[in-house]
Formats: C-alpha cells, structure tokens, sequence
C-alpha cells in the first residue's frame, strides 16, 4: 500500500544528531556485557520449547482437574495450557514474574494472580479456594525448607486433591548451572519418596524423565561449567526430542528430572 512520509523538521522537534550514534552504540554494547538475570532468562527461552513443554502436559492430563493452583508459575510456560479450567490460580514470589502473569492472562476471568510465598506461615490467602489439582514444577529445589512447603502445601489439599511435582534430580548433576538458578539441592527417587512420606502424602507415581537432558546438563554444568543454556543448544534439544518421547517405551534408572503423583495418606 502507497503511503506518504513528511519528515519533521529541527522546528518540529527531531533534534537528532550525529553524536546519538554513540550513545546508541555504548547502550548497545553495554547490554551485551551486563550480568543476565539467569532465572528469567531460562524461562523466556524455555517458552519457545513447545515439543518439551507438551510432552510435560501429556504426563499430567490424566491427573488435572477442573480447579488448578500452580505454585511458582514463573512467565506462564504451562499455566497457558489451563486456561479453559473452571478456575486457574498462579502464584510466584517474583514481581518480576507477577508482571508477566499479569500481562499475559489478566483478560481470562477465571485466572487469579497471587504474589505469594508457600513458605509463609500465613496461607490464608490461599484458604479460601478449593483444589482439586495442584502443580508444584521446578520450584521445591529453589526453597531452603523444603518439608515445611510441602506442610503448607499439605494444609491447602483436599481428601481427593492431587498434586504434581516435577524436582531436578540425581545430586551427582550439582553443578554451575543449579547455583546460577538458584537450586538448593537436587533429589534422587528413594529421598523424594522418604520425604513425600514423611509429610503425609502418598505416592501414586514417580519416575526420572529426560534422559538425553541428564547428559547435556553433565557436560554443560560439571563439564564446562556454564551458567546458562545457548539458544543453540535449546534448539537442538527441541529436534532430537522424538528421542525423549521413546522413554515410555523403557524406564531408564536415571534422568534430569524426577516426575511425582500425590494424594494425602
């Protein structure tokens, strides 16, 4: 389509000049040197990858019901694959994330947007809702009390509520990348079950997911020592995935994370 261009003059306010090109440049290329926000930025590339992201939601569906809580949603990876619940709470400690979540699904009526920390003491704020599925994914490892979450999370479940976990596993993968994300700890089957027990939930299911990933994180963060994933390493993972779908095929004693199904004893 033909469209017409008058440039505004000096008058008219482009006060522009030559010099701007090196400010322009110094922000440039300080942005390229400047520390990363490591967490958010794990999660603005995870979102690109669909196939893993899918692949997660097939584990689950047999499991979610109609009224979801997400502790620790992050930017909204997998909450955007719920939003047809009957009600939808999302919940971080982040404002940063808060903002996201907000900017993303504000406009669905059915979607609640807490700032809240499962830590505190005072769930109140939770208490009022009633849930028949919780999703706890990749959150337990970042918190230093771990056993009075799941207490918390305990007191806000229902006799028939399920909860669904997804935990980085195997500790010998402790690496550059679990400090840069902030993790605490990584968990092996037989100490998240002990746990899982000792709060008063039982088991209905667990099992290691992501065998290719295991590898990949042995060598980026024990190995290389790295801090964060390449967009080139995330984009090769996504066209190999086909190989991690065949894990249900055969169950292999190790992988990067550690998939869990629970109910109150």
């Amino acid at each position: 389509v033909p469209i017409s261009y008058s440039g505004r003059s000096y008058d008219e306010g482009k006060k522009i000049s030559w010099y701007h090109f090196f400010v322009a440049l110094f922000w440039l290329m300080r942005q390229k040197v400047i520390t990363k926000d490591i967490p958010l930025h794990i999660l603005l590339e995870m979102r690109h990858m669909r196939n893993y992201n899918r692949w997660l939601l097939s584990l689950m569906k047999d499991f979610i019901g109609k009224n979801i809580l997400e502790i620790g949603s992050g930017i909204g990876n997998i909450a955007k694959y719920f939003l047809s619940s009957e009600q939808l709470v999302l919940t971080d400690i982040s404002g940063q994330n808060i903002f996201y979540l907000k900017n993303c699904f504000r406009e669905y009526p059915n979607v609640k947007i807490l700032k809240h920390d499962i830590v505190d003491p005072n769930q109140g704020i939770l208490k009022d809702f009633k849930f028949d599925t919780i999703l706890c994914l990749n959150v337990l490892e970042h918190i230093e009390d771990d056993r009075k979450a799941l207490g918390n999370v305990y007191n806000l479940m229902g006799e028939n509520t399920c909860l669904l976990m997804v935990v980085p596993a195997l500790p010998s993968l402790m690496g550059s990348l679990d400090s840069a994300l902030g993790h605490h700890r990584r968990y092996t089957r037989e100490g998240l079950s002990a746990l899982l027990d000792s709060s008063n939930l039982a088991v209905e299911r667990i099992e290691y997911l992501n065998f290719l990933g295991a590898l990949g994180w042995f060598v980026n963060s024990k190995i290389l020592k790295r801090k964060t994933f390449s967009r080139l390493q995330l984009w090769f993972f996504e066209k190999i995935f086909w190989l991690i779908k065949a894990e249900r095929y055969f169950k292999l004693p190790f992988g990067l994370d550690l998939f869990a199904v629970c109910r109150k004893k």
